[in-house]
């Protein structure tokens, strides 16, 4: 049967071909020459006798995957292994005749579980995971296909694979124009991991975005990153807007949940502002600024390539690209995870079981899908890609936090809603404090990180070898400089500054260890800086919020940069801690009197049962604000050309107050004129 096949945005006729059956595979492996086939001379006929080729190949390559998967899952001992790569092979009977998540994932003593991809079309589901057991694979099936075969086979698969590369050169040359053959041998190639000739393949392609997205595939999967990532981006610029709308659309990475679904909210939005959405998407995605190219969102796009040259056919060696036998959560399942690190094979006993309860489905084999531990997740959430000079650390997760795993051998499971391989190990860095200071033309950041964590590995090679640290500024997806740097002390503490425009953009602070260039820590952040002093207006004066210093080594110190070798790492003290707050105030005029209030007030508010409590006097009333006021009639001290900056410090003992949040307050008022305020928040914890 004929069907239109589009592919990539490449529409051609193209032939529906199921399986063939092993019993009418008779070639015994010899390539087959395209000039030897019986077919009428015309383009549609050639591209039926490719499609023939490819669908034997391909049963070939699963009746070998069955072979070699025959009784992993029968003989596996462990119980709780079979149970749970049996559960996962019937993820959608499980799901839909239950409502729930396959208890075989569930119930391993965890308390959390891989949540399915549901068709939109049919009954069909897929449970991805991380390893359910034992691999059982020689390598990683989403670097090598074929490490799914079994070595007896593997030999014989590698054969026919490059005899049916020959036999589709010999179809490209009846048809040098074909895209869809050209697609299919580039996939082939690379599957066989034969870039070189993959990259030849599109010599004669041009530079439309559909071959610009092929280029960059073969790129990514021979490890070119960067190059891979322009390629892509290329390519979306190369497409019309209709195109490159559905080439962005970003609903696949968007969680579906029944209230407040970030989906819904995506789709209420028209396609430029999709498109606008995706490029802030991508932007907040990229791991490193530092680093050339974006490879989160390289990774997306060959996703995208992959799905597509392996629908160009009904089926591939796996799995049913038709929409009504779940084509689409095949589809989501790479979008998201990519390509599983192994599919096992739950068995046939076990498929016809599956397809007694399921019906007409028939969508088998049935498989696992099994990922490798150690991936990330850098997407950011929807809210930050709407507003990203307003994101922060709750924007991203790109790892399990402390208590969690990336594993199913117990505890508390991390399973991201997409996630990728990456070469390396980047964690986060929580924000100690971010200083923004008024400076005539631009704003100074002082920004601090304790790299302090004892449990984590990354974070320890970073402080032993004192690694550098550099500040990125981005202010647009298509601006990304270095506008700072600092460097890792022995203890952790990260101490970082820059000359900054007085306006809106992403500041990424990228620590990455000398030699093992894999290991990075990062904290990245929207910033929205005050104005300028040339911006203040005559009689106007203003404050900076306070910033946190040692002030036991620190003293008193008279400006900012001798405040900053003592800035803390941290907002978070201990009860009887001293305290010292460093402050500016702007546009003061020599012989002014300034009148200054300094207080540390509590935000957290008390229970019932405390408040009456030292109502009745059953118990102390606790300290819960300190502070000090005074007139500072001397302005002499002032710095600057143009409006004035007086810089102020002062210690506080914060003494007996109570374990709790407070915020600590600097007020300013020069007379009877405006009072301005600046403020910074504080947790107290028992000492």
């Amino acid at each position: 049967m004929i069907v239109s096949r589009c592919v990539l945005g490449m529409c051609i006729a193209a032939l529906s071909v199921a399986p063939i059956p092993l019993a009418a595979q008779t070639t015994g492996g010899r390539a087959l020459d395209a000039r030897q086939v019986s077919v009428e001379p015309d383009s549609i006929a050639i591209v039926q006798a490719a499609a023939q080729r490819i669908a034997l190949f391909m049963a070939r390559w699963q009746a070998a995957w069955l072979r070699s998967d025959a009784n992993v899952v029968a003989e596996e001992r462990n119980r709780e292994v079979r149970g749970r790569r049996i559960g996962s092979g019937h993820c959608d009977y499980v799901f839909h005749s239950t409502g729930g998540y396959p208890m075989a994932l569930s119930g391993m003593g965890t308390d959390t579980t891989f949540p399915p991809i549901v068709s939109s079309h049919s009954q069909y589901a897929l449970c991805p995971s991380w390893q359910l057991g034992p691999s059982a694979r020689d390598g990683d099936e989403a670097w090598y296909p074929d490490y799914a075969i079994r070595t007896s086979d593997s030999l014989h698969i590698r054969q026919m694979r490059e005899d049916l590369i020959r036999t589709l050169d010999g179809f490209q040359d009846l048809l040098p124009g074909d895209d869809w053959i050209r697609m299919q041998r580039v996939r082939f190639l690379v599957d066989a991991h034969r870039f070189d000739r993959a990259e030849r393949a599109l010599d004669a392609c041009g530079q439309t975005d559909k071959c610009l997205s092929l280029r960059g595939f073969v790129a990514y999967q021979r490890g070119q990153l960067p190059r891979a990532d322009s390629l892509f981006v290329d390519a979306t610029n190369a497409m019309e807007e209709l195109d490159r709308c559905s080439w962005l659309d970003l609903r696949t990475l968007l969680p579906n949940s029944y209230w407040n679904s970030p989906r819904e909210a995506y789709l209420l939005s028209a396609c430029g502002e999709r498109v606008k959405l995706a490029k802030n998407f991508w932007w907040l995605s990229d791991p490193l600024f530092s680093v050339k190219g974006n490879e989160r969102r390289a990774t997306h796009f060959a996703r995208r390539v992959w799905f597509g040259l392996h629908s160009a056919q009904d089926r591939d060696e796996r799995h049913d690209s038709r929409k009504a036998y779940g084509g689409d959560a095949v589809e989501e399942l790479i979008v998201r995870y990519g390509p599983p690190s192994a599919a096992i094979w739950i068995g046939e006993k076990e498929d016809r079981l599956h397809d007694s309860h399921v019906g007409d489905l028939h969508a088998g084999p049935y498989a696992t899908a099994e990922y490798t531990s150690g991936r990330q997740s850098f997407t950011p959430s929807l809210s930050a890609a709407f507003s990203p000079f307003t994101s922060g650390d709750s924007s991203w997760q790109l790892h399990q936090r402390e208590g969690m795993r990336d594993a199913i051998d117990g505890g508390k499971i991390w399973w991201p809603y997409e996630h990728m391989a990456f070469d390396g190990r980047i964690v986060e860095m929580p924000l100690g404090q971010l200083a923004m200071l008024r400076r005539q033309s631009g704003i100074q950041l002082a920004i601090t990180h304790s790299l302090f964590v004892p449990s984590d590995s990354v974070m320890q090679h970073l402080r032993r070898d004192s690694a550098t640290a550099v500040v990125m500024r981005s202010p647009s997806p298509d601006t990304i400089v270095q506008v700072g740097e600092g460097r890792v002390s022995p203890s952790g503490a990260l101490f970082t500054s820059a000359m900054v425009p007085a306006t809106e953009a992403l500041v990424s602070i990228e620590a990455i260890h000398p030699r093992l260039r894999t290991l990075a820590a990062r904290s990245r952040f929207g910033i929205a800086p005050p104005g300028t002093l040339a911006t203040l207006t005559a009689n106007t004066i203003a404050v900076s919020a306070p910033v946190f210093y040692d002030a036991v080594r620190g003293g008193i110190p008279v400006d900012a940069p001798a405040m900053f070798p003592h800035m803390l790492t941290t907002t978070t003290l201990r009860q009887g801690d001293r305290l010292g707050i460093f402050w500016e105030t702007y546009g003061i005029t020599p012989g002014d009197s300034v009148a200054f209030r300094v207080a540390v007030e509590r935000t957290t508010r008390t229970g019932l049962l405390q408040r009456i409590g030292e109502v009745t006097r059953l118990r102390d009333v606790p300290v819960r604000a300190v502070g000090i006021a005074w007139r500072d009639p001397d302005t002499r001290g002032t710095e600057g050309t143009g409006p004035a900056i007086m810089p102020r410090s002062v210690a506080l003992d914060l003494g007996d107050l109570e374990p709790g949040e407070y915020r600590v307050v600097v007020e300013a008022r020069v007379g009877r004129g405006e009072l301005v305020r600046g403020e910074r928040a504080l947790s107290i914890v028992r000492r």
